[in-house]
């Protein structure tokens, strides 16, 4: 158990610590980047999501628009999940 979680008093407040990921997406007009916030979460409130990752900005903004996120009990498949939504949808302006 890492010494950050100490910190947390009550299971509602849900502590969770913050890493940042910087990927960038190719779109017609150029490069553009996405921004990634992963949390671990020291009490989840699904055990199966204790790591988050959500990018910055929703893509596919023109047609029906959506967030990259991704969950799980690891950074890697929190972290992969997120990015193979960003890889699947297009960046329209």
């Amino acid at each position: 158990m890492s010494d950050w979680s100490f910190a947390q008093q009550d299971e509602q407040e849900q502590l969770a610590k913050l890493e940042h990921f910087s990927v960038m997406k190719q779109t017609p007009n150029g490069e553009k980047e996405i921004l990634i916030a992963l949390y671990e979460y020291h009490t989840p409130q699904d055990p199966a999501m204790k790591f988050v990752a959500r990018a910055n900005q929703p893509l596919y903004q023109k047609t029906a628009p959506v967030t990259p996120i991704g969950w799980g009990n690891n950074r890697l498949s929190a972290l992969s999940a997120c990015l193979n939504m960003i890889r699947k949808f297009p960046f329209e302006e």
